[in-house]
């Protein structure tokens, strides 16, 4: 089983969003908390300094411990595969030195693999959703467009606004949502189920 870390999916209404979670039960806190200055969850530490550990425990470990250790140094995004242990982590320029991490991954039998990538960074991408839910917030530009969900790209760069109507987005409104969030490329996508609150998950759980 392959987890991707780098697509959002935001759920309905106007109020803040949670960071978007790509771990297991355990969660990620919210944008407002400055994710780039979180601490890794405390379980996720006690497995990494465990020894002796099944890679379906550290894959998920290890994969939070290099999201926040590359979150503010231009990591795009993050995908975990489940049937042949790797971890592929996308930077917008080369990769930090996680040697800790890398060492942890080999003892493991756990292959790193970095790639470098356009696109914009995912701290970059989380800044501009809060500033999406800053104006939410205040404009219920979400609700008044009937909009219930929004992915992000693999590479950050673009949005697609998930709308539950049929009414096509007007140019007004779609150039307000592109200058609030800094992104040029947005999208929509109509026709949408509707949600009933409005929350983030960092993508998708592991098995």
């Amino acid at each position: 089983m392959v987890v991707a870390f780098g697509a959002f999916v935001f759920m309905g209404g106007a109020t803040a969003a949670a960071e978007p979670n790509p771990l297991p039960p355990g969660d990620a806190p919210p944008v407002a908390s400055s994710p780039n200055k979180r601490q890794i969850q405390p379980a996720y530490e006690k497995v990494l300094a465990s020894p002796e550990r099944a890679v379906e425990e550290l894959l998920p470990a290890l994969s939070e411990a290099i999201f926040v250790d590359g979150y503010d140094q231009g990591l795009v995004g993050i995908q975990t595969d489940y049937d042949h242990p790797s971890i592929t982590v996308r930077w917008l320029n080369e990769p930090p030195d996680l040697a800790t991490r890398m060492m942890r991954a080999a003892d493991s039998g756990i292959q790193v693999i970095h790639e470098v990538v356009s696109g914009r960074s995912r701290q970059g991408l989380d800044e501009a959703v809060a500033a999406l839910n800053a104006e939410a917030s205040k404009s219920h530009i979400l609700t008044r467009l009937g909009v219930v969900g929004i992915d992000a790209s693999d590479d950050n760069s673009q949005l697609a606004f998930k709308v539950a109507g049929h009414e096509p987005i007007s140019p007004e409104d779609e150039a307000l949502l592109a200058q609030i969030t800094g992104l040029s490329e947005i999208g929509f996508r109509y026709g949408q189920s509707e949600a009933v609150t409005y929350a983030s998950r960092q993508d998708d759980a592991a098995p």
